[in-house]
């Protein structure tokens, strides 16, 4: 049995550690995980924010194998999630692995990370923003 050469590691390239503010305001923040190598996307969540009360599973966003994460980070309140899911490639994890086994495993970049990253920036303004609209609406018929 081979094993792997994987070609490009685009993990010996990228920052370990990314961060930014979304076109709305939410704070975005990637990091690797050293125990897998692999990169996990935050968005600050603010008080108030309807995801805030959730497990982290049960929070409505569509992202890279749904929210993992729904807590305290860096002393924010950050909801995020992974790319350690079974079809994806773990660098500190699969790279000493015989190519057999790592078949379909897919390694997410920085990039893709970002992306996703930004659109859960952009769903959680969207459920803030609903929120905050349904509120308005119930005040004004009250």
């Amino acid at each position: 049995m081979g094993w792997l050469d994987v070609g490009p590691r685009p993990w010996e390239t990228e920052p370990d550690r990314e961060e930014w503010a979304s076109p709305n305001g939410y704070s975005c923040l990637i990091l690797r995980v050293d125990w897998s190598g692999a990169l996990c996307g935050y968005v600050t969540l603010p008080e108030g924010h309807p995801w805030r009360v959730l497990e982290a599973l049960a929070v409505p966003a569509d992202v890279h194998g749904g929210c993992t994460w729904n807590a305290v980070l860096e002393g924010e309140f950050r909801c995020g999630f992974d790319c350690s899911h079974a079809f994806d490639f773990c660098p500190a994890v699969h790279s000493r692995l015989p190519v057999a086994i790592l078949a379909g495993l897919s390694y997410r970049t920085i990039g893709y990370v970002r992306d996703q990253t930004a659109g859960l920036a952009r769903q959680a303004y969207l459920a803030a923003v609903g929120v905050a609209t349904i509120h308005a609406q119930r005040k004004a018929r009250a």
